[in-house]
């Protein structure tokens, strides 16, 4: 194929704008007879634009094209057909994409998301363009000026940077050809990835909306408890005056309270592990204040359960209020990283993907009116990824067969902590037995937390944190979370799948002199600097990221442009990991349409990485973000979740 270096200037990005007005478009074509370089206005751009995508000897070469491709679409939804078969085709080549998964792979990758094409041009062509792109001289973000003027009276700075921002990625991509040549190919997933990265631009540009009354109601309740709580902190020495928090005052009270049993920062213990003497101020200066340690210090410390009771509030309060406030008169349009080392997305700006546990926050959002909140998640995703590597690496897993038999993978393990059978303990699960719904409950941190080769010490934290209800109570049996409970049902746990002892020795092994790279057995996907614990993770957390962003991908393809799609109209607007959220229309028969449509995509996009294991994801219908929102139907038809 032919690359054409591609770039567009547009208007300034501004809150709920983030495909803004296109005002020109630049292309560098290396094999052109004449000057490779062409700069175009508007209409010009548009319409050359849609002649490259649409020929399919032409290879699109960007940086950050994601943005461009949005923009375009918004100028003409027509484009959503030629971006999407481009994409498909892999005529798209982002070279910051690119080169994050090279970094991936050589295990130098720092969890910043895309590099920009400043740090790129340095990197591979030795040339500093930051001060042009940060410059207040620089034309950058200055083009809307020069919209109604003429290009051959445009200032010779404004188009060398034009040039330039057309060049500068087609001498990067001739480098990172032969990077490709030289190791036999493309980085794994690396099409996929440019296709992911679209849906997710997409997906934030569309953004979410909030409900103003709501957030207000939020912001006087948390503003009403810290004000309560604040004197009697001050007085602890906790906080300042001014509401700032004494790090080491909260930190020597958390190590008087749990003595050597505090447990440290990942530097810390990394510090430690390596052999390295930490003096008493280095110890200090390590110990974790974070809310299950404040649980773990419950009871003991007066000053400490108040901070515990009340650090939330204060995270919300500076956090999330001021983002939700925005969103009741503009879309809160978060960043999604297309990839991390693990292939996993990351956000920004807020960041949705981590939101409290507790109620409160999420309810705040709600869709546009005329549609609902659609959102469908996959039942057990990282399980039946898990089941897959254990297949795939050794012929045979337990963990499979259950999943291939229908069962409830904590329901399995619930009637191994009740020493009952399966089929007693989904009976009494299912009549609302109180003593099976906590062993399903308490099934799940095991479930989750032990394939990825936690200790005793950090299961404890992981299951006090996981079983947290909404309102941040815990149920009665997290007493059992002992080190001694949780080291005899973590023995119970490997002795009903067994093959996991043999894929922890198999990753101890990779680990045994340090850090490794790790090739995934089915996608190939590479990942250097690898520990035992990422190591433990990798083979399956990758899987199931890999499934759930093509299923955003496909998704977001139907919504935007199949016509025959049930899923068309709707607009993806939140992903978190394995759950993807929709507004979809609230007419009953339309709705219940695209939910099923929605769980058949997901479905299908997971099966691809996951063949031989069953996969189940359900849709759910809800007037705000609620978490636990169960599918409800009435005469056959979906409606949305309460709240009871």
């Amino acid at each position: 194929m032919i690359p054409v270096g591609f770039d567009l200037e547009t208007y300034p990005f501004a809150p709920g704008r983030q495909a803004p007005r296109i005002v020109c478009g630049q292309t560098w074509t290396p094999h052109d007879d004449g000057d490779p370089f062409d700069l175009f206005k508007r209409a010009d751009c548009v319409r050359t634009s849609a002649e490259l995508l649409e020929d399919e000897e032409v290879l699109l070469v960007g940086c950050n094209l994601a943005f461009d491709l949005a923009c375009l679409c918004e100028e003409d939804p027509a484009f959503f057909e030629l971006v999407f078969a481009a994409l498909e085709a892999g005529r798209i080549w982002d070279v910051g994409l690119f080169d994050l998964l090279l970094d991936i792979s050589l295990g130098r990758f720092a969890e910043a998301g895309t590099p920009s094409l400043a740090a790129l041009v340095k990197k591979y062509l030795d040339r500093d363009r930051s001060e042009e792109k940060k410059s207040e001289a620089s034309p950058r973000g200055k083009y809307r000026d020069l919209e109604a003027v003429p290009l051959e009276r445009w200032p010779k700075g404004a188009v060398d940077y034009c040039r330039d921002d057309a060049r500068d990625p087609i001498l990067i991509f001739e480098k990172q050809l032969a990077i490709a040549e030289e190791a036999g190919g493309l980085p794994p997933l690396f099409v996929e990835t440019c296709r992911h990265d679209f849906a997710f631009k997409l997906l934030s540009s569309w953004g979410v909306r909030t409900d103003g009354k709501t957030v207000a109601e939020l912001r006087a309740r948390l503003e009403a408890t810290l004000a309560a709580a604040t004197p009697a902190l001050v007085e602890a020495g906790i906080l300042r005056k001014d509401g700032s928090e004494y790090q080491l005052e909260t930190k020597s009270r958390v190590r008087a309270v749990l003595g050597e049993g505090a447990p440290l920062t990942d530097t810390g213990r990394k510090k430690l592990a390596e052999g390295e003497e930490l003096s008493e101020a280095q110890i200090l200066k390590y110990t974790r204040t974070a809310s299950e340690v404040l649980d773990a210090a419950a009871g003991v410390d007066p000053a400490l359960d108040l901070w515990a009771s009340v650090k939330a509030d204060r995270k919300e309060l500076s956090d999330f209020v001021p983002r939700l406030a925005l969103g009741a008169t503009l879309p809160i349009c978060g960043r999604v990283n297309a990839t991390v080392s693990s292939f996993r997305t990351s956000m920004s700006g807020p960041n949705l993907q981590q939101m409290p546990r507790r109620s409160g926050v999420r309810e705040c959002f709600v869709p546009r009116p005329g549609y609902v909140f659609l959102a469908c998640d996959y039942h057990v995703a990282e399980l039946c990824s898990l089941a897959q590597v254990l297949l795939d690496l050794f012929s045979f897993s337990a963990m499979a067969e259950e999943l291939r038999a229908g069962r409830d993978l904590h329901v399995v393990f619930a009637a191994e902590l009740l020493a009952a059978s399966y089929d007693e303990t989904l009976r009494r699960y299912k009549a609302g037995d109180e003593e099976a719904k906590d062993g399903r409950t308490l099934a799940k941190p095991f479930n989750f937390g032990i394939p990825g080769g936690l200790g005793v010490a950090r299961m404890i934290e992981f299951a006090r944190d996981y079983v947290r209800r909404p309102d941040g109570s815990f149920p009665a049996f997290v007493e059992l979370f002992t080190p001694e409970y949780m080291k005899e049902r973590k023995e119970l746990w490997l002795e009903r799948f067994p093959e996991m002892r043999r894929y922890f020795d198999l990753v101890g092994g990779w680990a045994s002199s340090g850090s490794f790279t790790h090739r995934h057995p089915r996608t190939g996907f590479l990942r250097g600097g690898v520990g035992y614990c990422d190591g433990c993770n990798q083979g399956f957390q990758h899987l199931t990221a890999a499934g759930a962003k093509d299923a955003a991908f496909d998704v977001a393809r139907e919504c935007y442009t199949d016509r025959k799609s049930a899923l068309f109209g709707s607009r993806p607007v939140l992903f978190i990991h394995d759950e993807l959220i929709l507004e979809a229309p609230e007419d009953p028969t339309r709705l219940t349409a695209a939910a099923k449509r929605l769980e058949s995509v997901m479905c299908a996009a997971m099966a691809r990485y996951t063949p031989d294991i069953p996969v189940r994801a359900d849709a759910a219908a809800m007037r705000r973000w609620y978490k636990g929102a169960d599918p409800v139907y009435v005469n056959d038809l979906l409606v949305p979740w309460e709240p009871s």
